[in-house]
């Protein structure tokens, strides 16, 4: 009896190794979720504006607007008749770690810039924020994974108007300065291509659930991690402006 169920046993794991050997690759055998999806709809507005309203007297608003713009070393492009327009550069926004061969150093993540509009009129004034842009630090994307991207991800490529012309030995430059929401739309579906595309890349060279390898999982997870920071990065910016925002209003409205 044992001898039968031993047997028995063999043979089931057998047919079990048997079938692992076999199964096709498929995105989600490669990894859990398969192909990496975001939704390009959560972008925020290109523009935000208020309507505030002020109990200071309107002299000593337009004294506080300009003391603001003083202090903290905007450009002013234009003050005339209840109207601000300035420019408000180089915030700074998160900070990233390298490692080199002689020690680790930090550096900004990027910088962020906008154009501010006050228009004022008797206890309230409007203010709108505008040209949001970014300065972002260097990244690339392997050109051989982008390559194999699935289908959705070339189109995705092509609607945000992503350069793959842009090759270098290292890979392809993704952009780094311009239009905040451009240049995060680029940046994403350039790495979410690349991420997908070494997704195909593991199926084309394991082919079969026995011939996946750990080292591919590591490397899809580096890139999953990658996408998110980029992603909530973004997000990062987007509230540092809002921020500035919200000390300009306190400031130029106070006594």
């Amino acid at each position: 009896m044992k001898k039968i169920i031993v047997s028995f046993l063999f043979f089931i794991g057998f047919c079990g190794t048997l079938i692992g050997q076999k199964t096709p690759l498929t995105p989600d055998l490669v990894i859990k979720g398969g192909y990496f999806s975001y939704d390009f709809g959560t972008i925020f507005p290109e523009k935000i504006q208020e309507d505030v309203n002020y109990e200071i007297s309107k002299e000593d608003l337009v004294q506080n607007i300009s003391t603001f713009i003083f202090l903290n070393k905007y450009e002013k492009i234009m003050e005339k008749e209840g109207r601000f327009v300035f420019y408000c550069n180089k915030i700074s926004v998160g900070i990233d770690y390298v490692s080199t061969p002689v020690g680790v150093f930090s550096r900004l993540k990027s910088e962020v810039s906008f154009m501010v509009t006050i228009d004022i009129s008797d206890s309230v004034y409007k203010y709108i924020i505008s040209d949001i842009r970014t300065n972002r630090q260097v990244e690339r994307v392997d050109t051989k994974a982008i390559s194999l991207a699935p289908k959705k991800d070339f189109e995705r490529l092509k609607d945000v108007g992503f350069d793959i012309r842009t090759v270098t030995i290292a890979g392809i430059d993704l952009p780094t300065k311009g239009d905040l929401i451009s240049v995060h739309k680029k940046r994403v579906a350039g790495m979410i291509a690349e991420r997908n595309g070494y997704v195909n890349l593991c199926i084309q060279e394991g082919k079969t659930v026995r011939g996946m390898k750990d080292k591919w999982i590591e490397k899809i997870m580096k890139m999953d991690s990658r996408l998110s920071s980029e992603i909530q990065h973004y997000e990062d910016e987007y509230n540092s402006v809002l921020e500035t925002v919200k000390i300009m209003n306190a400031k130029i409205s106070e006594n």
